[in-house]
């Protein structure tokens, strides 16, 4: 018999609830597929590319893994920057569970795809993104094409297309 929420508010209760994505690939918006396409692309032939790794707490997946010998980098991958707070914590919480499942060092990636509005976005905040994802653009890529480790987290523009992105 279900609840209606009414009921729990005349009580004087709060009824959190959450939604958890269901089982399988997340990455249905096919603006995200094309993200993730464009950077599997572009990584170095010794990472491994997991898409949806699991991070080892509840059913939190990160978006893409690169996988290296003796570190990882961790990538979410957004079309549009809405809430920078919440999915620059959202993606450190799933780095930091992926770093303990793994054991190893992990970097965490915010990728936004490369439109006028996601970077008028971050251009009116730049100080901050840039204090909380130090690591360039170039740095971050390559990390990615020459498949060696990142040691901090970066900020990375992705345009899907047939050519490398623009450093």
């Amino acid at each position: 018999m279900a609840i209606p929420v009414c009921v729990f508010a005349a009580l004087g209760y709060d009824l959190p609830m959450r939604a958890y994505p269901g089982d399988g690939v997340r990455l249905k918006d096919s603006g995200q597929l094309a993200l993730a396409e464009e950077l599997r692309s572009h990584a170095h032939h010794s990472l491994r590319v997991l898409f949806e790794e699991p991070t080892g707490e509840g059913k939190q997946a990160a978006d893409v893994v690169l996988a290296g010998k003796s570190s990882a980098t961790h990538i979410e991958l957004e079309s549009g920057l809405s809430d920078f707070e919440g999915q620059l914590r959202r993606g450190r919480l799933k780095r930091d569970a992926l770093q303990r499942r793994i054991d190893r060092p992990v970097a965490f990636v915010l990728a936004l795809r490369d439109t006028d509005r996601n970077r008028a976005a971050v251009a009116a905040h730049l100080g901050v993104v840039r204090a909380a994802l130090p690591a360039s653009q170039r740095e971050v890529l390559d990390a990615v094409e020459q498949g060696h480790p990142l040691t901090r987290d970066g900020l990375l523009w992705l345009r899907p297309s047939r050519h490398p992105p623009s450093r």
